[in-house]
């Protein structure tokens, strides 16, 4: 896959992950701030080692940056990981 195609696959991927982040009430840096393969997300009650820690015993990795989660789902694009990912948000 060419670098544009792959930049604008996960471009599109990160743009679904940071509707289903916002619908959750999660606080997302600006589209301006990211690059296409990684989005950082902060819970708006709970610390992001808490919610790092918790998303890691369903099977979804990310990690804590100080205040805030770095998502880099370059790492697991597929439908069932994405699944997985979105379990994760609904249940925090």
């Amino acid at each position: 896959m060419e670098d544009r195609a792959i930049a604008e696959s996960l471009s599109a991927l990160n743009h679904r992950l940071v509707d289903h982040l916002l619908d959750a009430g999660y606080a997302v840096t600006p589209e301006s701030w990211r690059s296409p393969h990684m989005i950082a997300a902060r819970h708006p009650h709970k610390a992001a080692a808490d919610v790092a820690a918790d998303w890691k015993s369903r099977n979804v990795y990310v990690s804590a940056r100080g205040d805030w989660l770095r998502i880099a789902p370059h790492l697991w694009i597929d439908e069932h990981d994405e699944q997985c990912f979105l379990t994760a948000i609904k249940q925090e």
